[in-house]
């Protein structure tokens, strides 16, 4: 199905506003993989041409209606290091990981393997592909569920920064999660699938979704898994950022000794930038000069 064409953001332009330089919350600095800096207009940036299908993006603008309102709470309200964040605000992580580009990209890759492995099973029959948007987006909310259903069992902890010339950034992948002992290799995500329900029709196979309608290429995820020890940074704003731990080990360690110094916003923000899918953002052109575009192996706790 066509459509025509629209500019949809796949990062929150809410969130994006936050990292604004200008009064009008319009335009950050960027900084693209290369470290070259340009201005940026909000409107222009974390988007892609029919990203969603129209009914699908007026359901995610229902969302983010809700979740601008949970962050806007969660940035104004004291937390305490050890503070047992809010379901709603883990929610709103989670659709950030679920809607992101990349994830969508991983989600596509894993859809095939379990397209072949269907078709090993049905050698005489095909698999039919929705060609609309339908499943790519509802894949990225059972995405974010199943994330969310793992995060209630991890350790998180908010880092305020005071200095005014010392600022976090974000990106266009603004959720990094990543393996603390080996920081340049890819974190391992586990994705179960649910045992798909298959009927016959003719020489077509069709898949049932738990609620029982028929749906082409209706996927149903199981759950995520991770490795034991691994990490998540999201800058929520340039002086507020969260960390979580699935480890309870480190996160015991970490708040013993949470490296107060300068260093751990640096490398916070080194490892946001690579952790980026194209760029990162900051209301402040210096600091973006100033992340460090190389990573250290291991995180120094």
């Amino acid at each position: 199905m066509a459509y025509d064409s629209k500019n949809h953001h796949y990062v929150p332009r809410f969130y994006l506003k936050n990292f604004a330089y200008d009064e009008g919350k319009s335009r950050v600095f960027s900084m693209n993989l290369k470290n070259n800096i340009h201005k940026n207009k909000i409107s222009q940036i974390c988007s892609q041409n029919n990203y969603n299908s129209p009914e699908q993006e007026i359901l995610q603008s229902r969302f983010e209606k809700v979740f601008a309102d949970i962050l806007k709470e969660v940035i104004e309200s004291p937390m305490s290091p050890d503070i047992d964040l809010s379901l709603r605000f883990l929610k709103f992580v989670g659709f950030m990981l679920g809607n992101n580009i990349k994830k969508r990209k991983n989600l596509a890759e894993s859809i095939s393997s379990f397209e072949l492995q269907i078709e090993g099973l049905h050698n005489n029959h095909k698999i039919l592909i929705d060609e609309d948007h339908r499943s790519r987006f509802d894949l990225s909310l059972a995405f974010s569920n199943a994330f969310f259903n793992e995060f209630r069992n991890w350790n998180f902890i908010r880092r305020e920064i005071g200095n005014k010339q010392k600022v976090f950034i974000t990106s266009d992948d603004p959720v990094s999660i990543f393996n603390p002992e080996n920081l340049l290799a890819p974190t391992y995500i586990g994705i179960e699938w649910k045992e798909a329900k298959v009927e016959n029709f003719g020489d077509t196979i069709i898949f049932r979704g738990e609620r029982g309608i028929k749906a082409e290429a209706s996927f149903t995820l199981e759950r995520i898994s991770f490795q034991k020890d691994v990490m998540m940074i999201f800058p929520m704003t340039p002086t507020s950022c969260l960390i979580g731990f699935s480890d309870n080990n480190r996160y015991a360690r970490f708040t013993e000794s949470p490296m107060k110094s300068d260093n751990i916003n640096d490398l916070i923000n080194t490892i946001t930038f690579r952790y980026s899918n194209k760029a990162a953002y900051s209301p402040s052109k210096e600091r973006l000069k100033g992340t460090v575009t190389q990573l250290p192996r291991v995180l120094p706790m």
